[in-house]
């Protein structure tokens, strides 16, 4: 449960960050060269503009509701199971 809240808050943070690099990418016509590295140790130069900034974070803004979506639902089963508890505690109390 911590992992998908501390999931939830970087990729938030992170998604928002490329936001804001994006737009300033897009707005300037600014591109980010580089190289990159493929899983098979191959080193190719690519470019990264506005719009791939853009889209990198929509995928982190998406994946930080559905982290934030499953936290939630296994929050309120936790809430659940320990109001069910103490329910039961209560009514094992009253029959005493």
């Amino acid at each position: 449960m911590l992992l998908y809240k501390i999931l939830y808050k970087f990729s938030l943070y992170g998604g928002i960050l490329l936001l804001v690099v994006g737009i300033i990418q897009k707005s300037t016509a600014i591109l980010a060269r580089g190289l990159t590295f493929s899983k098979y140790g191959n080193v190719s130069y690519g470019i990264l503009d506005g719009n791939g900034t853009l889209l990198l974070s929509a995928g982190c803004l998406i994946l930080s509701f559905w982290s934030r979506k499953v936290f939630l639902n296994l929050e309120k089963e936790r809430q659940q199971k320990i109001n069910s508890e103490r329910l039961e505690f209560k009514q094992k109390r009253r029959k005493k």
